[in-house]
């Protein structure tokens, strides 16, 4: 749910003009730390799904720490290749 919200902000970013990053970005954070706290998964999913979320977690924090715009625009690429790269392997 919590991934789904994050890339729902995600794409309604992508497609609204003059959105602002920072705002974005805590929303991305926000997400993740419900993630990460409500977690219940277990066994192989969980694996699975930690080989990818460590990398994103990681996007998302030099993200939420970008300034210029050029970096936050690039981080923010990123973000949405992992997003396409999470909907290969996750349902």
């Amino acid at each position: 749910v919590h991934i789904r919200k994050l890339e729902k902000a995600v794409q309604d970013f992508d497609r609204t003009p003059g959105g602002e990053h920072p705002m974005l970005a805590a929303e991305i954070q926000n997400n993740l730390g419900r993630l990460v706290t409500n977690c219940t998964m277990q066994g192989k999913a969980h694996d699975e799904l930690h080989k990818w979320l460590m990398p994103f977690l990681a996007v998302s924090t030099d993200y939420s720490k970008a300034t210029d715009p050029q970096d936050q625009q690039q981080k923010f690429k990123e973000i949405q290749q992992a997003l396409l790269v999470f909907n290969e392997y996750f349902e």
